[in-house]
């Protein structure tokens, strides 16, 4: 709550460009099924990225000793706007090519160009690889909202 209540730090606020914090706040908008007030989404968006910085912290915490591994979702672990941004903010000794991003993702009936599951806000790939797996159900969770 304190995060959501407060503003961004800026050592966090500076990772993100305008184009990618749009596309959280759409993003947000969307997983909620366009039912939330948009004055939320800077707030949801702060957490988000604030989430994001910790894992970075608690990864670059070993000193480039050791080998890290972070199991967290999607949206975490994407290149473009995750949890790898932030990584490269906190140590200037890290660099992409040294960042793997691996995700589960449901396979969309009828949909089977790869290319489609790599959408990206820049010029990375979201994921490095792409582990799918069958879709578990085809509802529209929002249907049952509106």
């Amino acid at each position: 709550m304190q995060v959501y209540a407060e503003s961004l730090a800026d050592e966090i606020a500076a990772v993100l460009g305008e184009a990618i914090v749009a596309r959280l706040n759409s993003d947000i908008d969307e997983s909620h099924c366009g039912l939330l007030p948009a004055s939320q989404f800077p707030a949801m968006v702060r957490v988000q990225q604030t989430r994001d910085h910790q894992m970075a912290l608690a990864l670059t915490s070993t000193g480039g000793e050791d080998i890290s591994v972070l199991i967290a979702g999607n949206y975490h672990v994407r290149q473009d706007l995750g949890v790898p941004n932030y990584i490269l903010a906190l140590d200037s000794s890290s660099s992409r090519n040294e960042i793997l991003s691996v995700a589960l993702l449901e396979v969309e009936f009828g949909e089977t160009d790869p290319a489609v599951y790599l959408e990206s806000e820049s010029d990375l790939a979201a994921f490095d690889y792409i582990w799918f797996t069958p879709a578990i159900s085809d509802e529209d969770y929002c249907a049952s909202l509106q």
